[in-house]
């Protein structure tokens, strides 16, 4: 269902994405990851929101967890499938 953040300025939230699950296994450690990514590399609190649910649908996609996380051309192409334009990501490309 997506996620919502709360800063000590912002409260959002973000929707999430439609996909079939395989394994929830790992998909919160991978949304995590993304998020620590993003903050990280100084993206705004909505695009951590977005970059961060993505990952996440990507990773139920995927059986099993570690080494089985998304790929940066999964998420490119769970972007398409998602009918996204997350600009930032391309821009800002890992």
């Amino acid at each position: 269902q997506g996620c919502r953040i709360l800063t000590g300025n912002e409260d959002i939230t973000c929707p999430g994405y439609a996909v079939k699950v395989l394994d929830t296994n790992g998909a919160g450690d991978s949304f995590a990851a993304a998020f620590v990514h993003g903050y990280l590399s100084g993206w705004n609190i909505n695009e951590i929101g977005r970059f961060s649910n993505l990952m996440g649908a990507s990773k139920v996609k995927k059986i099993g967890s570690g080494r089985n996380v998304p790929t940066v051309e999964e998420l490119r192409l769970e972007m398409v499938n998602q009918n996204l334009n997350l600009q930032f990501f391309n821009q800002k490309h890992l």
